[in-house]
């Protein structure tokens, strides 16, 4: 598979600056076949001095960093993660969904990395390695632990090599389009948590298989969250333990 083959689609949200940052090192490290953005609630700030702006000014002013035809602006009041993610994934026209935070900067030859997975067609998802803007390795893949009742996810924080994995975090995600489809995209009923270790288990209890690329390295600035955040956190982690607590991937 190639670069070519990948939609790169961003849930955008907060101040503009980060959405900004993001397409230009997208445009800058990869040539995928179209980006699509929705706009979650992107803080529309004039991205020169600051000043509130009419919404259709600044996105304009963000999109004009890629090459004319590749961005498409999709919707401007907040779904929520999974269901612009879903949205974004009907529209796309290629083989391959790459979900991408927008407070992400991904490095040179993180895509090219991700999408030699799929030359296994057994792969269905792929996740980078994502650090801190110090270097501070933030996610190599995630550990799920499952059964008893008990269901739960960690993120691995060391430097691990490439290998399957029970999921990747959904800051950087490429899915194959098919499977996705498939499996029905992302659960809404989790809102800001789980989204993305649900979907990847069921995708190990679908049969394919997960992958964690070192080789494709991803900075994630990780954005303040406020109290909504909070407020759905426990009611994810009860829906995730009951969905999953009980349940067997062979």
């Amino acid at each position: 598979m190639e670069q070519s083959d990948a939609t790169i689609c961003i849930p955008a949200y907060g101040a503009a600056e980060l959405t900004d940052a993001c397409l230009l090192t997208v445009v800058m490290t990869c040539s995928p076949a179209e980006v699509l953005i929705w706009d979650n609630g992107i803080e529309h700030q004039d991205l020169t001095n600051g000043t509130k702006v009419e919404e259709t000014r600044c996105l304009d002013r963000i999109y004009a960093r890629s090459e004319e035809g590749r961005i498409l602006s999709k919707g401007v009041w907040n779904l929520g993660f999974a269901e612009a993610c879903n949205r974004m994934a009907a529209d796309a026209k290629s083989d391959l969904l790459v979900f991408l935070n927008c407070d992400t900067e991904p490095q040179d030859g993180w895509l090219e990395a991700l999408v030699r997975e799929f030359d296994d067609p057994a792969v269905a998802v792929a996740g980078p390695k994502m650090v801190s803007p110090d270097g501070t390795i933030r996610h190599a893949g995630i550990k799920v632990t499952l059964g008893g009742g008990w269901a739960w996810s960690a993120e691995e924080e060391e430097d691990l090599p490439t290998r399957d994995v029970g999921a990747v975090t959904g800051a950087c995600m490429a899915v194959r389009t098919s499977v996705f489809r498939e499996l029905g995209g992302l659960d809404t009923s989790f809102i800001m948590i789980f989204e993305d270790v649900d979907f990847c288990l069921r995708v190990v209890q679908a049969g394919h298989r997960i992958r964690y690329v070192r080789e494709s390295l991803v900075m994630h600035h990780v954005m303040p969250t406020g109290p909504e955040r909070y407020a759905h956190s426990w009611q994810g982690l009860k829906r995730f333990r009951e969905k999953w607590g009980n349940a067997t991937l062979a």
